[in-house]
């Protein structure tokens, strides 16, 4: 076991789930800088590196969202989409050199951490329109890491029998039933199903009494939380396929197509879909994400991408089909069959919402895959020669510009804090700073034409007009297609 390692995976896990699941730009860009430097580190120790098909797929997965950039429509969200993907490749390395001891410690630490975000979730009354979100932010994403961390419960109580196990899988369950979300109970039912099915422990009488129990209660103790057991009654009876949050999604799915359609081969750039959107929705809405995952990369790289990724799911089936059929450990077995049916839960849930867009989720994919793998090798590298020169001219210059950006970001968001605390000059000067630093980036400059339309309302003084029309006009001729910053530039040409 690499203690090194294990301390880093431990803390890309614990620090993701404080820090909303790596989803939000400046999350994400520490997080690549801390994977990176931590591979740079690992080259340096270890003799050998181990090159397998799945880092292959992702570096052509990677490498198409880094060709976007030449073609996408908006240049500084294609670049932050490609970075929000690029901490996979050090992610990956370090789970499969990562020996089977270290993995169980990762593993173990899982439902330890859904404890943490039930406990933070509910302290700090981290809720949104009555659903825990807590430190992630978005209920759905929390329901399916907990629902994960339930599953790992489960396998570890089979295995071992301890009550803190199933104090583990209670706490995690609570958590799971305060989220509210339909589509991850539902999936919860099948996973306990396939478990049923997939391991005879499970049917033992006690093992099953036992688990139920905890279900069971989970339910008791939540409608305690709420004083209203009729919510999950009333919750759970709109499992159906009108529900509003269904209907909402298949506009998106539909609109996206039409997008996909035009734009097949190698989709819009990283962030295309939101900039394109009001071209192609059939109803008044804006979201972010498509809600579908692999809707998303269509739109992102085109069926290109669609077919890399399906690949690295194909792949990761049919390693685990081999472990089942060439091993003889029945621990190995179970974990196989385990996170074969975790990571399916995973699958299918990002079929209908963006769990893969929190590098935290993906990165829990990357992990199961990594455990259930088969030991065959594509490549193996002896780096007792060539450590210097991967460091030096390959991670090195990726976290240089990976920490420059982040710098230009770090202005940028700095300039909108000081916006809402009404220190609009040194606004001003962070937003400057931004456009300095990542000068491709259309938003700085529209933050700027938006603070220079406060001074202008403010002082009525008409330069600071003109200076917002120029600094917006910057934008619209980075982005011409972004009608955020069009409509704001008609305004502005309105004043008089």
């Amino acid at each position: 076991m690499n203690p090194f390692i294990n301390i880093a995976l431990l803390l890309f896990f614990w620090v993701g789930a404080l820090f909303h699941g790596y989803l939000y730009e400046m999350d994400y860009l520490y997080a690549d800088i801390f994977l990176f430097i931590c591979l740079a580190a690992v080259v340096f120790r270890q003799k050998e590196i181990k090159l397998r098909a799945e880092h292959f797929l992702l570096f052509i997965f990677i490498g198409l969202y880094i060709i976007s950039l030449f073609y996408s429509v908006d240049k500084e969200k294609a670049l932050l989409e490609a970075l929000r993907v690029i901490g996979l490749i050090p992610l990956s390395f370090l789970v499969s050199i990562q020996t089977t001891a270290g993995h169980q410690v990762i593993l173990r630490s899982i439902p330890w951490i859904g404890i943490f975000l039930v406990a933070v979730g509910l302290i700090f009354e981290l809720e949104r329109q009555g659903r825990l979100e807590s430190t992630l932010q978005y209920a759905n994403a929390l329901a399916i890491f907990l629902l994960l961390a339930v599953l790992l419960s489960i396998l570890f109580y089979i295995l071992e029998r301890k009550r803190s196990q199933l104090i583990l899988l209670l706490i995690n369950a609570i958590g799971l039933w305060l989220t509210f979300s339909r589509s991850v109970w539902v999936l919860w039912a099948l996973l306990i199903v396939c478990c049923i099915i997939a391991f005879k422990q499970m049917r033992e009488k006690t093992v099953l009494v036992s688990i139920i129990s905890m279900h069971a209660l989970s339910l008791v103790v939540s409608a305690m939380i709420k004083q209203d057991l009729s919510a999950f009654w009333n919750r759970a009876r709109n499992i159906h396929t009108q529900a509003s949050e269904y209907q909402l999604r298949t506009v998106y799915w539909q609109d996206s197509l039409m997008m996909i359609k035009d734009h097949l081969w190698s989709g819009t750039g990283g962030g295309g879909w939101s900039v394109l959107l009001p071209y192609y929705r059939s109803e008044p809405y804006f979201v972010r994400f498509v809600h579908n995952h692999y809707l998303q990369v269509g739109l992102d790289v085109g069926v290109v991408g669609i077919i890399i990724l399906v690949a690295l799911i194909i792949l990761f089936y049919k390693q685990a089909g081999q472990t089942l059929h060439t091993t003889m450990d029945p621990e190995k077995v179970l974990w196989t069959k385990g996170l074969l049916i975790g990571n399916t839960v995973l699958l299918l849930h990002s079929g209908f919402d963006f769990d893969y867009s929190f590098l935290l989720l993906f990165g829990l994919f990357l992990f199961f895959s990594g455990i259930v793998s088969s030991e065959g090798l594509a490549l193996s590298i002896q780096l007792s020669r060539i450590r210097i020169p991967i460091v030096i001219l390959g991670v090195l210059p990726v976290v240089l510009c990976i920490l420059w950006i982040a710098i230009g970001q770090f202005y940028k968001n700095q300039g909108q804090a000081q916006v809402e605390q009404g220190e609009w000059v040194k606004a001003l000067n962070s937003f400057a700073q931004s456009a300095k630093w990542i000068p491709w980036a259309a938003s700085a400059h529209y933050e700027s034409a938006k603070l220079y339309i406060l001074f202008g309302n403010a002082t009525q003084d008409r330069k600071h007009y003109e200076n917002a029309k120029t600094e917006i006009s910057q934008s619209v001729q980075m982005v011409p297609r972004e009608q955020l910053y069009q409509s704001l530039l008609t305004e502005i040409q309105k004043i008089k």
